[in-house]
């Protein structure tokens, strides 16, 4: 699946999820892209992941593995964390029958 902003499945989750990125990032003199780590070129820590992941979880309804948020390290990867924690909280409400 792809969720990048530029792909057609979740383009506006993907936009979303950089503004909140942004808008979180201790270091705010970056620019926010796909391939931008949260870590190292962000200043993210652990505790601020964690909040992210709650942040995130609560914009769009949906659960974040905390390992998983912790272990990412591209703005991509939190990307299509988020887009696939959509899409099986949507599959958990509408199963295939």
């Amino acid at each position: 699946m792809d969720a990048t902003p530029g792909g057609t499945a979740y383009p506006d989750v993907a936009r979303d999820v950089i503004d909140i990125i942004a808008a979180m990032a201790p270091d705010r003199t970056v620019r926010v892209t796909e391939d931008v780590t949260l870590v190292d070129e962000l200043g993210f820590d652990s505790a601020r992941l964690l909040e992210l992941s709650t942040v995130l979880e609560r914009r769009f309804d949906c659960a974040l593995d905390d390992q998983r948020m912790t272990a990412e390290q591209t703005v991509h990867d939190i990307v299509a964390l988020v887009a696939y924690a959509i899409d099986t909280a949507a599959q958990r409400l509408h199963p295939a029958t």
